[in-house]
């Protein structure tokens, strides 16, 4: 029975000082911002929703992120994303449809995001962001609530 590492467990492994894993991969804080945006009815394709600043360094937990809603139109579909300084509109999740509502993760969206994957942390204090990709019929008072989950060096 052979026994391998994943990246994190080699670098763990590894006796040498200087070859450790990043703090924020194994010992981050996890932080939570919930935020609330209320649809006005009259978003469109390519419209950018800023949802929170999250600070240099954050790490979006791609799986454990998540968006509710009750309905809000007949079609809904939105990428997440930020502006970092390699600003990224998919980077989170690619193609979240939200349109019969209800609880979708990140990790719904119909590619898996880059991030989901990788990780990746902020190199500067950036946007968390909505890009509306697809709206129809969208109905105006409808409450999207954001659950984002994201790692912090303490």
């Amino acid at each position: 029975m052979a026994t391998t590492y994943s990246d994190q467990a080699a670098l763990q492994n590894d006796p040498k000082m200087g070859n450790r894993a990043a703090s924020i991969q194994t010992s981050g804080a996890l932080l939570v911002a919930d935020v609330v945006y209320t649809l006005t009815g009259s978003e469109a394709a390519d419209d950018l929703l800023n949802l929170v600043k999250l600070p240099a360094g954050a790490r979006v937990i791609t799986p454990l992120s998540s968006v509710e809603a009750e309905n809000p139109g007949t079609a809904l579909v939105i990428d997440i994303g930020d502006d970092d300084a390699t600003a990224d509109e998919d980077r989170y999740s690619d193609g979240l449809t939200l349109s019969s509502g209800g609880r979708v993760e990140f990790s719904a969206g119909g590619t898996v995001a880059a991030a989901e994957l990788a990780g990746h942390t902020l190199t500067q204090a950036s946007w968390i962001q909505a890009k509306v990709k697809t709206a129809t019929s969208l109905t105006a008072s409808q409450v999207l609530r954001f659950t984002i989950v994201y790692a912090a060096t303490a």
